[in-house]
C-alpha cells in the first residue's frame, strides 16, 4: 500500500557541509520546501512490553520538491525567484539521504498542515 503525503522541512545548514557557500544565504532568509513523499507499509509493528501496541510501519520511497517557500513567499513562478536564489543548491540538497533521514525522523504523521 502506497500513501503520498506533503511534508514542509526547513532548509537549513544541516542538509549542506560546513563549506557550502549558499550558508549565508541560509543564514539572512528563511527557506522551506514542501516535498511530496510516498511512503510505502512495511507491515506492522508490534511491541509487546507492558502490553499491546500495534502500529503500521511506514518506510519512505521516493520524494521530491513540490515548492519552495523564501521569506513566506511561494517561489511558483521564474519571475518571483530573486536572482541571487541558490535554487541549484538547495535542490541538489533536497535530494540527499538526509533528507530521506529527516523524513523517517518525522514519520508519515508529518504531514503538511
Amino acid at each position: 500500500m502506497m500513501l503520498s503525503t506533503e511534508v514542509t522541512i526547513e532548509v537549513s545548514d544541516a542538509l549542506f557541509g560546513p563549506d557550502a557557500a549558499v550558508l549565508e544565504y541560509l543564514a539572512a532568509h528563511q527557506v522551506e520546501a514542501i516535498l511530496d513523499v510516498r511512503w510505502e507499509r512495511e507491515g506492522i509493528e508490534r511491541f509487546h512490553q507492558h502490553g499491546s501496541i500495534v502500529r503500521e510501519a511506514w518506510e519512505v520511497r521516493f520524494w521530491h520538491p513540490f515548492r519552495i517557500i523564501l521569506d513566506g513567499v511561494a517561489l511558483d513562478h521564474p519571475s518571483t525567484v530573486p536572482s541571487d536564489f541558490p535554487m541549484q543548491e538547495i535542490l541538489k540538497a533536497l535530494e540527499s539521504a538526509k533528507v530521506a533521514t529527516m523524513l523517517r525522523a518525522a514519520g508519515v504523521e508529518a504531514r503538511r498542515a
